[in-house]
């Protein structure tokens, strides 16, 4: 798209050096037309590709509205009842287990985390020596499509000392006139709109014994 977008642009710098060039012949002027033109046909194939490789209704599935109470129960499984062990593995995002001694470990939030989107944190007792991250995805519907995929993934960080969790959380936000026809092409730019929205939920286990401190915005709920 953006070299579709540039393509006019070049086409135009062109007729004006070939409209000068005609008015001011210049020594070797052949070699740079030539040069020129290989550079407008090279973006002419990669916007021709472009089309090709570009997101298609086909990477944001269609799932339909219903869905959204199945996924919404993973807050609840995570949350609320304590037992994540009952979430579905393709809600897992990702799963980090380290060596832990220590009696205490401080979970923090980055700055991108704030008082009206606060860290979903879910606290639970596991195995002996050791600790475990586990990040549920963040979930986004949007007309029936699950467009999640174009979310940007929080991260964690454990500091070497493993007496630290640092976690990022990125704006979960979306252009929509990006992801637009023909990639989602029930869309227009006056009725988009987020049918079903869930934060990332985060699942910190720890040794029996280990007490878990939170710092910044961090809703914690657990052991």
């Amino acid at each position: 798209m953006t070299a579709l977008t540039v393509l006019p642009v070049v086409i135009l710098i062109l007729f004006l050096i070939l409209a000068f060039r005609w008015r001011h012949p210049v020594a070797g002027g052949r070699t740079i037309i030539r040069l020129f033109l290989i550079f407008v046909s090279v973006l002419a194939v990669l916007a021709i590709a472009a089309q090709f490789v570009r997101p298609s209704a086909h990477t944001f599935p269609f799932v339909g509205e219903n869905v959204a109470d199945e996924i919404d129960r993973v807050y609840h499984q995570v949350m609320i009842e304590q037992d994540p062990d009952a979430v579905p593995e393709n809600q897992i995002l990702s799963k980090e287990t380290f060596a832990f001694s220590g009696n205490e470990l401080t979970v923090r939030s980055d700055e991108t985390a704030d008082e009206y989107f606060p860290i979903q944190l879910s606290i639970r007792t596991g195995p002996p020596g050791e600790a475990t991250v586990t990040v549920f995805r963040p979930v986004m519907l949007v007309g029936g499509y699950d467009v999640s995929e174009a979310l940007l993934q929080p991260e964690t960080e454990i500091l070497e000392a493993r007496q630290t969790v640092t976690i990022g959380f990125p704006p979960q936000e979306l252009n929509f006139r990006k992801i637009g026809e023909p990639d989602l092409p029930l869309f227009n730019d006056d009725g988009i709109y987020s049918t079903y929205h869930r934060l990332p939920i985060f699942l910190i286990t720890v040794p029996e014994g280990v007490e878990v401190k939170t710092e910044g915005h961090v809703n914690s709920l657990g052991a």
